[in-house]
């Protein structure tokens, strides 16, 4: 009678992933869908030593973005205008793990996300400061890049807005100072 049993019950069909594959193609949709960025980013530090509740989170984002595919990025654009560039950064300094702190900036073209970037940074800085201007540095270099690229093809008003949210990187940057850091 248990045998009986066991044949008639449907199983569930398994799914096999290949988890670092996956997070690599999530890590693409991220750059489309900003909104995964963060889990996609948390997700990655684990492609080496991954197991079945990794894979759950995975499906969940998979999930996520299926049920919402109708979400996207809007142009905003006005013919014959100068385009607007503008640059957010910071930084949280140094996590318990390994001491490195992370950087994360965004840039913006007329208000609409060009790139969004959220990084382990590869020293370990000293000071909330540090961290905050190394952050800084790093998206003023992609900053610049999108900037000589755009400005080949339209018009792009200037100043460029930046903004930080550390005051001490921020007078670093304003004032020609030089400290041993």
């Amino acid at each position: 009678n248990k045998n009986l049993k066991d044949k008639n019950k449907i199983s569930e069909p398994k799914v096999h992933v290949h988890f670092p594959s996956v997070i690599q193609e999530l890590a693409w949709f991220s750059g489309r869908r900003p909104d995964i960025s963060f889990a996609v980013f948390v997700l990655t530090r684990f492609t080496h030593n991954w197991d079945k509740t990794h894979v759950k989170l995975v499906m969940k984002i998979v999930k996520y973005l299926v049920t919402t595919k109708e979400m996207k990025l809007h142009k905003i654009y006005k013919p014959h205008t100068k385009f607007k560039l503008t640059l957010w950064t910071d930084a949280s300094y140094a996590p318990k793990e390994d001491r490195k702190s992370v950087t994360g900036y965004v840039i913006f073209l007329n208000e609409c996300l060009v790139t969004a970037v959220s990084k382990q940074q590869k020293n370990i800085t000293t000071s909330t400061s540090h961290a905050e201007t190394t952050a800084l540095f790093e998206g003023l270099k992609t900053l610049l890049y999108v900037y000589n690229l755009l400005s080949q093809e339209v018009e792009i008003e200037l100043p460029i807005k930046i903004y930080v949210d550390n005051t001490a990187s921020e007078r670093y940057c304003n004032n020609d100072i030089c400290s041993e850091r």
